[in-house]
């Protein structure tokens, strides 16, 4: 390790927990975290600081006016650029630390995609929103035999599961609901403070795994306003169908066929190809080119383009949908 290096992280190096060897490895270690959003950008932040040598960060959205408070790495001014969150957490990073190499991937994550996105990887921290979502992600690092580590956030309370596969109970294990494509949305509360504990315990369980040293599964449950942390057992069930059986329901599925799909918290829609946007009078629209992405405005309505998938926003809460589509090909 060059002196820089070891200058940088030396308090660290002093954690007999860590040491030289500890460092070593966290510096050789590529992690995936899926969502940039509360939990991911706090996730990755800390990953850096730690000094993981490589994160791939993954996130479909752009910063919204909600995200700064609640998220760790964004800024009011990524919102006012329409900034991609995977992008702006990936800037950061840069700004902190040049021992981290940072991709960010700007794609919604799906069964066609999730494969390549653990490949390559040591560990998959989550931090998505949607339970169908973080199933696919527990479905393929398990199939894998990748880490996972699952982080969900509802008000003041926060849940961690670390899964090893073949060791401890996978996601399914433990929450066995079915999943609804077709179901609304919910917009939960959130407390940034429960996000940062959940997401500290979520990075101190990573580094434990990767560095070799045991960790306890179980489901973590954080009381960020009573300050407590408790533990509880889960086992493997011999009839989960991912852990045990093999069946890998949602890696295994076709991506959805739905075309349009209303967009969490934010009145407007995902749309999961950009290829509508060859029906679009582009005369029509003030388009502005930022990097990875083109935004194309007009009155009340804003198109993000991205390379594989738009987004479209309004300012009309109530606007259905399919009304939307109408107006933007009109």
């Amino acid at each position: 390790m060059e002196d820089s290096y070891i200058d940088m992280f030396s308090r660290q190096i002093l954690v007999d927990e860590i040491g030289v060897k500890g460092q070593m490895i966290l510096r050789g270690s590529k992690v995936a975290v899926t969502g940039a959003g509360a939990v991911g950008s706090s996730v990755a932040e800390l990953l850096a600081r730690m000094g993981v040598g490589y994160i791939r960060i993954i996130d479909r959205d752009i910063v919204d006016l909600s995200n700064i408070s609640r998220c760790h790495m964004l800024e009011y001014s990524d919102y006012l650029e329409r900034k991609p969150k995977a992008l702006a957490v990936a800037e950061k990073i840069s700004r902190i630390t040049p021992f981290t190499k940072v991709e960010p991937v700007m794609v919604n994550i799906d069964s066609g995609n999730i494969l390549d996105i653990v490949r390559g990887v040591d560990l998959v921290i989550d931090g998505l929103d949607s339970l169908e979502a973080k199933h696919l992600v527990n479905e393929a690092a398990v199939m894998a035999r990748k880490p996972y580590i699952y982080v969900g956030i509802e008000g003041a309370y926060g849940t961690v599961i670390p899964v090893i596969p073949g060791e401890t109970a996978c996601l399914r294990c433990v929450v066995r609901e079915h999943w609804n494509l077709e179901a609304g949305c919910d917009v939960i509360g959130t407390n940034i403070l429960a996000v940062t504990m959940a997401s500290t315990l979520a990075v101190s369980l990573a580094i434990k795994i990767l560095t070799g040293r045991k960790i306890y599964g179980g489901v973590y449950y954080i009381d960020a306003s009573s300050l407590e942390l408790k533990r509880l057992d889960a086992k493997r069930s011999p009839s989960c169908p991912t852990c045990s059986l093999g069946r890998y329901e949602l890696v295994g599925r076709r991506s959805s066929d739905k075309e349009v799909l209303e967009i969490c918290g934010t009145p407007g829609a995902y749309i999961a190809s950009p290829t509508i946007m060859s029906r679009i009078d582009k005369n029509n629209w003030y388009i502005e080119r930022r990097g990875p992405i083109n935004i194309y405005r007009r009155k009340d309505i804003e198109i993000i383009e991205f390379s594989s998938h738009l987004l479209i926003f309004t300012k009309h809460h109530r606007k259905r949908i399919d009304d939307l589509m109408r107006d933007i090909i009109n």
